[in-house]
């Protein structure tokens, strides 16, 4: 990137700056403080280039001298270049940045210090195929996301999302979705309605409080990858889990080990067979555990068939 300011020596008692960036063949023009920091500038320039401030390379030429690396300042941070920072984003252009939303697929909205997703991201419809909204501190996820229909892959990492945080009912009618990513917020549940995203192949919900999973996660038959490590689903506490019908392909090894109580275990049509679930550590006392639950079951004649089911396929 190139950026190209009209003055060789910025006025100090100037209250805005217009620079001209280069980017791909566009000169896009961007109004900024004389005191912002060069990281404030990158953070500027993320929604009109879709390039994340770690992965910008900057060269500022004069208009008239050509390149003119002494003179590129680098100003303290502090509190007051934030919050300019922050004022100064909202100055985009915003038809610049959902130009080139709607030209690459790629919503880019990763470290824009957020607390809701912009209402211009919903206008980009089927066109958006990327929507990035990690690290920031969003809590609501609308029923505009509904907006999306041709939304593939979805990131909200470590934001401020809880139960509530998210409508369902909107984002289930995403049918081309296949990445959803939830990692680092502070879901205790996630709802049955999620069993509605049956082309989904990757779910990503480490690092929550969540206790369990919904029985609707079996219709998830394209599902490949679960990643739901640091929550409350191997507990000691936890008694039944439900994966059948996806493509899991592996569990936690420690998994009897932790879950002490887990007595119902459905694996079947998934590539996880009882040859595999038979090396882990704890498997015999959980064997015993759940045959001795189905024999109860036989004693009290609570509607179960007298053939025993490991809960899992053979090969």
């Amino acid at each position: 990137m190139e950026a190209n300011s009209g003055a060789s020596e910025p006025n100090s008692n100037a209250t805005i700056i217009t620079i001209n960036v280069k980017f791909g063949g566009v000169s896009i023009p961007i109004s900024i403080s004389p005191h912002l920091t060069i990281n404030g500038f990158k953070s500027l320039l993320l929604p009109s280039t879709n390039v994340l401030p770690r992965g910008q390379k900057l060269i500022f030429k004069d208009a008239t001298d050509g390149p003119v690396w002494k003179k590129a300042q680098v100003v303290p941070k502090s509190r007051k270049d934030d919050s300019g920072s922050n004022n100064d984003m909202k100055k985009i252009p915003v038809k610049n940045r959902m130009e080139r939303w709607k030209a690459t697929g790629v919503v880019a909205l990763s470290e824009c210090n957020l607390e809701v997703i912009p209402d211009e991201v919903w206008v980009c419809g089927s066109s958006a195929r990327v929507l990035d909204c990690n690290n920031n501190s969003i809590t609501d996820v609308p029923d505009e996301i509904a907006r999306l229909t041709g939304l593939d892959k979805l990131f909200i990492n470590a934001n401020e999302i809880v139960d509530k945080s998210i409508r369902w009912e909107g984002l289930t009618t995403l049918k081309y979705l296949t990445v959803l990513s939830l990692n680092h917020n502070n879901l205790t549940t996630l709802s049955s309605t999620l069993g509605s995203l049956t082309s989904l192949r990757e779910l990503h919900v480490s690092n929550n409080k969540l206790s369990g999973l919904p029985n609707e996660i079996r219709h998830l038959t394209q599902l490949e990858v679960l990643r739901a490590n640091n929550n409350r689903l191997f507990s000691k506490k936890n008694k039944a889990l439900y994966l059948g019908n996806t493509r899991m392909k592996s569990l936690p090894s420690k998994l009897f080990k932790t879950c002490l109580q887990l007595s119902t275990l459905d694996l079947h049509n998934t590539k996880i067979t009882i040859d595999l679930l038979r090396r882990f550590e704890g498997w015999d006392n959980f064997d015993e555990c759940q045959r001795s639950k189905h024999q109860k079951q036989i004693d009290f004649r609570v509607g179960v068939s007298r053939d025993f089911d490991e809960g899992v396929d053979k090969n």
